[in-house]
């Protein structure tokens, strides 16, 4: 754990017990094994140890860093003989548990009192200018004034619309988003995100077809990565935005309400905003 009274954090980090030498700059620039390229950073596996997320999104990368070494990836548990579904969900289920625990620090926002990680509340260069929409907010009430003001923002820069759905949205929203503890979230809880390590060492990614069952081994540890979207949202968020990503031709779904309470009133609010707002 890496945060100071007044939630700022120092970067860089450097935890105990390193695998091995930290690799340097040179070595990451000269990877060659390129994991994934995309929007300005890169992922790269560089040496035996180390898979180094780098590039131009500085910021994003810096605010991922942060939440890493304040909240950690979480622990993760051994199996008896055979892996199946339902006991990756229940350690998935644990460490969401464990997340849950941080004692709030009374707003809505990213670590260290950051602006909202989320792309709903992105307005684009300058967004330090606009703390009614990034945050962080200090109740449900300001974030859910962000989500209206966002709104009017899309439909009156972008659309060239009136104000009409912005105050649909803040009439409707203090009605159905209300009453939400602010809660640690990692925000991101896609597959993609979930790293199935066997006692080999080897890794599997729990990709789109969500087929682990094969995995057989005496075992298994589970871990989160990802964590750049983290930060503390209202307790509906992590539901909300893992359900963003359901593509309804598996039981994903299904498992997931095993790892997560389902908030379905406001999941379906979330979902109309998320299409009409991200960017």
């Amino acid at each position: 754990m890496a945060a100071s009274h007044d939630h700022k954090l120092t970067l860089p980090y450097f935890g105990d017990d390193l695998p091995g030498p930290l690799p340097t700059q040179e070595q990451i620039d000269s990877a060659e094994q390129i994991l994934v390229e995309v929007g300005g950073r890169k992922v790269a596996r560089v040496g035996e140890h180390y898979v180094v997320k780098c590039g131009e999104a500085v910021e994003e990368l810096e605010v991922e860093a942060a939440t890493m070494s304040s909240y950690g990836t979480r622990h993760v548990s051994t199996y008896p003989r055979s892996a199946h579904k339902q006991q990756v969900c229940l350690d998935l289920r644990q460490q969401i548990d464990q997340l849950r625990t941080l004692p709030s620090l009374g707003y809505f926002g990213g670590v260290g009192k950051q602006p909202m990680p989320d792309g709903i509340f992105w307005t684009g260069e300058g967004d330090e200018q606009s703390p009614g929409v990034n945050g962080p907010f200090y109740s449900e009430n300001e974030l859910n004034n962000a989500l209206v003001g966002k709104t009017l923002l899309v439909d009156k820069i972008w659309n060239g619309r009136g104000p009409q759905r912005s105050q649909f949205y803040q009439r409707m929203l203090p009605v159905v988003l209300r009453n939400h503890a602010s809660v640690f979230t990692h925000a991101d809880l896609q597959r993609k995100n979930i790293i199935i390590q066997s006692s080999s060492g080897s890794k599997v990614s729990l990709t789109s077809n969500g087929d682990f069952d094969h995995l057989q081994t005496a075992d298994l540890r589970v871990v989160l990565v990802g964590w750049e979207k983290a930060g503390w949202y209202p307790s509906y968020w992590e539901y909300c935005a893992a359900s963003w990503t359901f593509r309804f031709n598996d039981d994903w779904p299904e498992y997931l309400e095993t790892v997560l309470d389902p908030w379905p009133a406001e999941n379906a609010w979330l979902h109309i905003l998320r299409n009409e707002l991200w960017s």
